[in-house]
């Protein structure tokens, strides 16, 4: 029926829909609902709602609202989907791309709740709806897209490999959000630029150009210290631990001191004990420092003599609320407020 201003809106139920979509076959990849509401499903029949029937037709995703959205943060999310989507770095991979757009709704307003109200209907294998050919002239990679070379990785390693892997994540997921923020400030500088005219317009460029070469070595470097912290992951190194401690297998205190944080109350242990734990949590690691000591009784004496010293009986950190006690070649590890 006509609309108030003389528009005309054909109504169609979610099962015409469904139909409609199911007579093209597999041509339809993505269906996005940009509407409020569009994800909702009905309390007496499960799938009830548009992005369900639409999953029903085989549509392999379909995105919808499960509440009331603003056009702004819509607008914002469909065009941080999009852009993941059809990116080089995973494009087609639809979770992916849902979840770099709801960061992007989470880094434009904090104090909000938008980033939750779009929900993905999933019904395409590991979450990928297309995937982009190569030209027919091309040889295939030999390694993923954006995936570090072996030699760049070495230099990467060698750049940051004094610093900890707990470290490393943390600049990561710094960096990450700092991206983000230049990514809305560019889209406000070319809009400015845009709208701007003569000089004006002239420096304003020069400026988005200065600020996107930045962006770029940010991105650059963000795609580096990930292929640290995977590469680091990959070989087991723990969270305290840099690359370089890793390779020289030192015995590092942080983790000596979760092993021995590891060890029941009350109840004595041996440094033999304490190197199972090690062998057992971080099988690589204790591989090194049992090269580093040579051999693996060598590397329990190591264990031993460094219990000793940093946690002599009656005395223990600060933030720690336990203490060693030592028995002959055992230790005991009892509470300030326990009886000894």
């Amino acid at each position: 029926p006509p609309g108030a201003r003389g528009e005309r809106f054909a109504w169609v139920r979610s099962d015409q829909l469904r139909t409609l979509l199911a007579a093209r076959g597999e041509s339809v990849r993505l269906v996005m609902i940009g509407a409020c509401r569009g994800a909702e499903t009905s309390a007496r029949e499960t799938l009830a709602g548009l992005g369900p029937a639409l999953i029903q037709a085989g549509v392999p995703a379909v995105i919808g609202m499960q509440a009331e959205i603003r056009d702004e943060a819509a607008v914002v999310f469909a065009r941080a989907l999009y852009q993941s989507l059809l990116g080089d770095r995973r494009p087609g991979q639809i979770d992916a791309a849902v979840s770099e757009a709801r960061a992007e709704l989470a880094a434009r307003w904090p104090d909000q709740q938008a980033y939750a109200i779009p929900v993905l209907f999933l019904n395409a294998e590991h979450g990928r709806i297309f995937t982009v050919a190569e030209p027919a002239t091309a040889a295939a990679p030999d390694r993923p897209p954006n995936e570090v070379t072996e030699e760049a990785l070495t230099d990467l390693l060698t750049r940051y490999g004094k610093q900890a892997l707990r470290e490393l994540r943390a600049r990561t997921w710094a960096l990450a959000e700092q991206i983000k923020s230049g990514r809305l400030a560019l889209e406000a500088l070319r809009q400015e630029a845009a709208s701007s005219t003569g000089a004006e317009r002239v420096a304003l460029q020069e400026h988005l150009r200065a600020r996107d070469e930045a962006q770029r070595a940010k991105e650059a470097e963000l795609q580096g210290l990930r292929a640290v912290v995977r590469r680091l992951e990959e070989l087991g190194v723990p969270e305290e631990l840099s690359a370089e401690e890793f390779e020289a297998g030192i015995l590092n205190e942080e983790i000596l001191a979760a092993a021995l944080e590891d060890q029941p109350y009350e109840q004595p242990f041996r440094a033999r004990d304490l190197a199972q734990w090690l062998q057992r949590n971080y099988p690589a690691y204790w591989a090194h420092v049992v090269r580093q000591a040579g051999g693996s009784a060598e590397a329990e004496a190591l264990i031993d003599q460094r219990v000793r010293r940093l946690f002599m009986a009656g005395q223990a950190p600060s933030h720690r609320a336990w203490f060693l006690v030592q028995r002959g070649d055992r230790f005991i590890r009892s509470r300030y407020d326990a009886p000894v």
